[in-house]
């Protein structure tokens, strides 16, 4: 149980404080919804946004993350002198470039609307907010690109939770811009949802910043020697420079589902949006945390020579990963469409955009799991010196994933968009598996061992029971309000933990789920 131990106990710690910001990110999303409902407004505010946004996954989260933490984990092994040195070297590198991006993503705002949402050319006033859009949040880049720089320096000092609580910060702001600035700009004559573009830029420095002190304070003093072509340096841009290829062609695959989704009418981009927001609610407070704890203690076993050490931690990652998500994707699916009434339904948002959006939202579920493993197993790939082997499988998937939704939107509609990125991410978590187990000898016992066996059969009988009691509720004449559909919501989801929990420890598994728990209960009383 030591390596449980490890990746469970900073699991929690990242998952609680990620809870926080996820809970006021569902708060945003909220806000959103009551102010501009699922619109030509909202639609030319996501279209806009995905902008920066992929720029963002070029250059930051996950893939900056895998190609940067092993390494600064080796030089920290060295001299904290020497990771201190690689911090700010790669922290000027990469703030010249993401700067020198931002600013031709400024000059080109209208051009790039024009490629990724043509449709939107047919409506002047569409077309001109958007681009205008672009414009406010094209330098959120940089300070989201530092920010996760930040994390990952203090992710490879084994501090979790205030990294992960910094995103919450973007929240907060964003929240305030849209109930302070909306109503500004409102009385001054200006379009209210810029306040939404000046949120996001904003925001996106702020995380940077409340970073920052932390850093100072445990080793990445300013008195470094920078060096922008270090062999360290060039390095990590090599591996970033690899990665982006493959996030290149998921940025690639994202614009096409953005030109499909602006050509299938009014609110089809806003619905999947928002059926993305509830889809990333449980990856990123479970998925991200797992998968974080797992990149720092896999990457310093499996560095040190220690490769059996590694091989535990990442079955104790792969089985917590299950252990979360498969309940996870049962729950929500099941009761998708009481999720998205009680979270979205009020204001401009009304019962044909719930529906809309619940729909988007179950046929994203169907990948939750494998979205799991993949963030387990992709930065896994980096720490071995693999980075070849998941970009090359990205790219092949993502191609997948194109013939899907260019072949069967026009016939279904949106919801085929939803649904290719979760086939495109089971085939994407198989073939992981198989090249990662033929990297560092996992066999078909390693990923399919008798823990696993009973997770998922447990979970394949708690489908059948939830399936019954949903049954159950919505043959009972109970009126429909908010009241009653939180309180059939919330003690649906007690009975379901209550429930799953308890047959876990039926099954074997009681040592796991008390320290679960226990975990748990100290970062909330915390």
């Amino acid at each position: 149980m030591g390596a449980n131990n490890k990746i469970l106990k900073s699991s929690a710690v990242m998952a609680v404080a990620t809870l926080t910001s996820r809970v006021l990110g569902l708060v945003r999303e909220q806000a959103i919804a009551m102010m501009f409902g699922a619109s030509f407004l909202t639609d030319a505010f996501w279209v806009a946004y995905r902008i920066p946004n992929m720029l963002r996954d070029l250059f930051a989260e996950g893939n900056f993350s895998s190609a940067f933490v092993p390494v600064l984990s080796e030089e920290l092994h060295q001299s904290e002198e020497a990771g201190r040195d690689l911090f700010w070297s790669v922290f000027f590198l990469l703030g010249i470039i993401t700067t020198s991006v931002s600013a031709c993503v400024l000059f080109f705002s209208a051009e790039i609307i024009e490629v990724i949402a043509p449709p939107f050319s047919s409506n002047p006033e569409q077309f001109q907010i958007a681009s205008n859009l672009v414009k406010i949040m094209a330098f959120f880049l940089p300070c989201v690109s530092l920010a996760a720089l930040a994390m990952g320096g203090l992710n490879s000092k084994k501090l979790f939770f205030l990294p992960a609580m910094a995103p919450a910060s973007f929240n907060v702001i964003m929240i305030m811009a849209i109930f302070g600035l909306t109503a500004y700009f409102k009385s001054v004559g200006i379009q209210t949802i810029y306040a939404l573009g000046v949120g996001v830029l904003v925001g996106g420095a702020t995380q940077f910043f409340v970073q920052l002190p932390s850093l100072l304070k445990h080793g990445y003093e300013l008195k470094a020697k920078i060096n922008l072509l270090s062999p360290q340096v060039k390095r990590i841009m090599h591996r970033l420079g690899i990665g982006t290829i493959g996030i290149a062609a998921t940025q690639i695959n994202l614009l096409i589902n953005t030109f499909l989704a602006t050509s299938a009418g009014v609110g089809a981009v806003s619905f999947l949006s928002f059926g993305m927001r509830l889809f990333q609610f449980p990856v990123g407070i479970l998925g991200v945390s797992i998968s974080g704890a797992n990149l720092v203690y896999f990457s310093e076993k499996w560095k040190s020579g220690e490769q059996q050490q590694a091989k535990d931690i990442l079955e104790s990652s792969y089985f917590l990963s299950l252990f979360v998500m498969l309940p996870a994707t049962t729950f929500l699916f099941i009761f998708a469409r009481e999720l998205v009434f009680l979270v979205f339904e009020r204001g401009s948002f009304d019962q044909i955009a719930t529906s809309n959006t619940a729909l988007a939202l179950k046929c994203y579920l169907i990948g939750l799991p494998s979205y799991g493993l993949y963030k387990v197993f992709g930065p896994t790939f980096y720490a071995i010196d693999r980075e070849k082997l998941p970009i090359g499988i990205s790219i092949f998937c993502i191609l997948i994933n194109v013939v899907f939704c260019l072949v069967l939107t026009p016939v279904y509609g949106f919801k085929i968009l939803a649904l290719g990125t979760s086939v495109s991410m089971l085939l994407n978590s198989f073939l992981q598996m198989v090249f990662l187990g033929r990297e560092i000898g996992l066999g078909l016992s390693f990923y399919l061992s008798r823990k696993i066996i009973k997770l998922i059969g447990l979970n394949l009988s708690i489908a059948i029971l939830s399936f019954i009691l949903k049954n159950y509720i919505a043959q009972e004449s109970i009126p429909k309000s908010f009241l009653t559909e939180a309180l059939i919501f919330g003690s649906s989801f007690i009975i379901f933990c209550g429930v799953y929990l308890f047959l876990m420890t039926l099954v074997g598994d009681k040592e796991l789920v008390i320290s679960f728990m226990e975990k748990l209960k100290k970062r909330i009383i915390k």
